[in-house]
């Protein structure tokens, strides 16, 4: 009973403090002058002294507070704080917390201002949201903007469309539209800058008026003040960036990654991308930079490299040192200008070089040097190294291939090089020396080897193959002999050697000795061929096409001006005599035995008879024809020391024509890769060679493989026959017939007959010189 009497006393008591005006519909007012001029309006809640003071009219209002809403005459308005929207006289739906929060709205709708003098200078602002202590406190006219955090957008006043969001995040906003700073101080010191937009604690704190930057990551930016257009991602990305507030640079460069491009103040479009990669410094680097900065807020990288352009660096650590480079790896570094590294700890020093690879290195003054590869040393201007370990240490030089070298030995003070080494472990080590294949060596001056493991270690010359491996050398032919050093072939060139006067010949002949026996060259003034025989030139004349002379008792030779005098060793009292097949001269006791040249002769004239009946029996020419290829596999590389079976078919009239021939070939490719046989010399699968009528039709000659075998070949190509059908028709031309003249047809010699005659004269000029060998003795 007691507890029903207290509630009782307690709701009288309660309905007696509340002053409810009966002309209104559920209008609730409790405090002096609350409501006190309502008339009309509906809906309305007001409990404060004079909260909703000058209300008459409007309805659905609600202020909590002392002089909340004073002079508010609108409706549709929520103000709860001491004076919340106290000067608020027409602005709608808007929403004030806090202590004087909106306190000079006056027209300003559909804002929301939260947190002690939240929006406290407000005036015709609308459609803003400021949450937080002092949070768009001096914002006036400014619209459309969002400020959440203690003194987020604090000094905005008619900066429009801006998002700020922490702690004092964008607090010295003034007029600045469009902006975007999220987090601890970001984007504090925007004043009047636009577009722009930073996320992180103190991103862009110190903007200023620049413009369109995007700032994301702790302290990226932290610097930029007037730049425009820059982009920084990750913590104290662009730390540095236009540290001196010049309003003219430090404009358009993007950094990607924690403390890149942080040491860069005043230089412009730059890319960097990648943890720690900045600028050359002299000062901290890298991760101990970045430990600096986040140590101590004072602290900076210092360096010679503030004011960098136009620079693009991808990669962590990456260090640009110059303007115009490009880095691209983990550690590149670049100093020169226009150079570009790319790789792993590849150091680029000059101007104008390009590194790639690992620990790829190219020095300081080694200008407009390109080196590719794991590890490679270049340390001159004007070089080319590519392959792992290559070194090339001479101005010029080019090397190529794993652990190939080109440098200068002997004086390592003096680089002019112009070398150039090619293949594995190549190396050319003097001036103007070359070396290609592998292990091959030039350390001649103007030398050069050519070859695996070619050396040329003497000036001026040339080296194919080498001593360790020789090689055949061919001009014209794709096939030159095993057994010869070089081979010429042609019908319309000849061998051209050395031509040299007899000054010229002395002159020489000073510098030679044993070494250099057999030295041929042609003498000029004398028409003939000169040969070094170790100590003196012997005369190469041809004697096939010379005869003996004597003149009284002198004896001279053609060609030659030079006699021999017979009358010391008393010639005219000699004669000669043949005895069977023994010739000898007189007070000589050594005759000369004839017989060998008497068998030769006569083995010589039995082979031309054989020869004569052979030709009217029938032809000896070959019925084969040579074929030779390379093999490759489906990679185009040579199938080498293989055995493969070779299906060679002769077809007649055309690539689908009657098979008139096949054959079958086992054979073994050679070291390259080739194939050589002779058509019509093959294991016969059908057909006859020889009764082939080359003459008649066209041939097509169809080659197949079976690589594995197996029994299966693979038809390779089918291509018509030129020359050799028509070579071999000729052999049934044992005859022709000559031209018709005055005494009718005559008939052609064979080539038996020509031989024969050949001989014939021969022996008859023989059987001249011993008859006149035989009249000296009278």
């Amino acid at each position: 009973m007691r507890q029903i009497t207290f509630l009782t006393v307690f709701f009288l008591l309660l309905f007696t403090s509340i002053t409810s005006l009966s002309a209104q519909t559920l209008n609730e007012s409790s405090g002096t002058g609350a409501h006190i001029n309502i008339t009309s309006g509906d809906y309305n809640t007001a409990f404060g002294d004079s909260a909703g003071f000058s209300l008459t009219s409007g309805s659905q209002t609600t202020f909590l507070g002392y002089q909340a809403g004073r002079s508010n005459t609108t409706s549709e308005f929520i103000a709860i704080g001491y004076q919340a929207g106290y000067s608020n006289t027409t602005g709608f739906d808007n929403l004030f917390i806090g202590w004087q929060a909106g306190f000079s709205n006056l027209t300003g709708g559909d804002n929301i201002f939260i947190g002690s003098e939240s929006g406290e200078f407000n005036t015709t602002g609308y459609d803003n949201t400021f949450v937080g202590e002092e949070s768009g406190s001096r914002n006036t006219t400014g619209y459309e903007n969002v400020f959440i955090g203690e003194d987020a957008g604090f000094s905005n006043t008619t900066g429009y469309r801006n998002v700020f969001v922490g702690n004092e995040a964008g607090f010295d906003s003034d007029t600045g539209f469009r902006n975007t700073g999220v987090g601890d101080e970001a984007l504090s010191d925007v004043d009047n800058g636009q577009r722009n937009s930073a996320f992180g604690e103190s991103a862009g704190i110190d903007i200023g008026d620049g413009n369109f930057n995007t700032m994301l990551g702790s302290s990226a930016g932290v610097a930029t003040e007037w730049a425009d257009a820059n982009t920084f991602v990750g913590a104290s990305a662009g730390w540095d960036n236009n540290r001196t507030n010049s309003t003219s640079n430090a404009n358009k460069n993007t950094y990607v990654g924690a403390g890149t491009g942080s040491s860069n103040r005043e230089g412009e479009e730059n890319v960097g991308m990648g943890a720690f990669a900045s600028f050359g410094s002299s000062g901290y680097s890298g991760f101990e930079a970045l430990n600096s900065l986040f140590a101590e807020d004072n602290d900076l990288i210092t360096g010679n490299r503030t004011n960098t352009s136009r620079t693009t660096f991808i990669g962590a650590n990456a260090d640009a040192g110059n303007n115009d480079v490009t880095l691209v790896g983990y550690s590149t570094r670049v100093d020169g200008q226009y150079g570009v590294a790319m790789g792993t700890n590849t150091d680029v020093l000059s101007t104008g070089s390009i590194g790639l690879g690992y620990n790829t290195t190219i020095a300081s003054g080694s200008n407009n040097s390109v080196g590719i590869g794991r590890e490679v040393d270049i340390d001159n201007q004007e070089t080319v190294a590519i392959g792992s370990n290559t070194v090339a240490q001479a101005n010029g030089g080019i090397a190529i291939g794993h652990q190939a070298t080109v440098d200068i030995t002997g004086n390592p003070t003096v680089f002019t090089g112009n070398n150039m080494a090619i293949g594995y472990e190549a190396s050319a080590t003097n001036h103007n020396s070359i070396a290609i294949g592998a292990t091959s060596s030039a350390s001649g001056e103007n030398a050069m080897a050519i070859g695996q493991a070619a050396t040329a270690p003497n000036d001026n010359t040339l080296v194919l193959g080498g001593a360790t491996n020789p090689v055949s050398v061919g001009i014209g032919t794709d096939t030159p002999s095993a057994f010869a050093s070089m081979e010429l072939s042609g019908n319309n060139k000849g061998l051209l050697v050395n031509r040299l006067t007899d000054t010229e010949i002395t002159a020489l002949e000073s510098n030679l000795t044993a070494a250099q026996k057999g030295l041929v060259l042609y003498d000029s003034n004398n028409d003939v061929f000169q040969v070094w025989d170790g100590t003196q030139w012997l005369s190469a004349i041809n004697t096939d096409d010379q005869e003996l002379s004597l003149n009284g008792s002198n004896l001279g030779i053609t060609n030659s001006s030079n006699t021999v005098d017979l009358s010391t060793i008393n010639t005219d009292n000699q004669a000669l005599s043949l005895n069977n097949n023994m010739l000898s001269i007189t007070n000589d006791s050594n005759p000369v035995d004839l017989s060998p040249l008497t068998a030769d002769l006569e083995t010589r004239v039995a082979a031309l008879e054989n020869a004569t009946g052979s030709a009217s029996s029938g032809d000896m020419t070959p019925l084969l024809f040579n074929y030779q290829s390379v093999i490759r596999d489906t990679d185009g590389n040579p199938i080498k020391n293989d055995a493969v079976d070779v299906r060679i078919a002769v077809r007649e009239d055309g690539v689908t024509g009657t098979v008139v021939y096949n054959e079958e070939h086992s054979l073994t490719s050679s070291e390259y890769g080739v194939l050589s046989l002779q058509v019509g010399g093959g294991t016969l699968l059908n057909g006859d060679f020889s009764t082939i009528n080359w003459g008649e039709h066209e041939y097509y000659l169809e080659i197949s493989l079976d690589t594995a075998q197996t029994g299966t070949f693979t038809t390779l190509s089918t291509t018509q026959l030129l020359s050799v059908p028509y070579a071999l028709h000729a052999r049934s031309a044992d005859f022709i017939t000559g031209t018709t003249g005055s005494t009718g047809s005559r008939a052609a010699k064979s080539s038996a007959d020509l031989k024969i005659e050949s001989l014939e004269n021969k022996l008859k000029m023989l059987e001249a010189k011993m008859q006149k060998i035989l009249e000296i003795k009278n």
